[in-house]
């Protein structure tokens, strides 16, 4: 299962500023924690991966790589990789 940057982000947040944010909060950790006890094997994108990257200070990048290498696969992206997802 292939997530987007919206579940990388809101699965990190850990309190949102209106009732939908925390809706999606709530609703996006429960998900990920119900794909991690099932052993679910999930994938981010590079471009998901550079996308979060984006807003995390220089001083905590390495930290949340880290985190990303060891519970994601992280999926290259190239021009076969997007003429093959067109087709689905």
């Amino acid at each position: 299962m292939c997530l987007d940057t919206n579940i990388l982000i809101w699965g990190i947040l850990s309190n949102g500023k209106t009732p939908k944010e925390k809706e999606m909060i709530n609703k996006t950790q429960a998900f990920l924690k119900e794909k991690f006890d099932e052993k679910c094997p999930l994938a981010i994108s590079v471009i998901s991966l550079a996308e979060f990257m984006v807003k995390i200070p220089n001083e905590d990048k390495n930290k949340y790589l880290e985190i990303f290498e060891q519970n994601f696969i992280i999926l290259e992206f190239n021009k076969n990789t997007a003429l093959k997802a067109a087709i689905f």
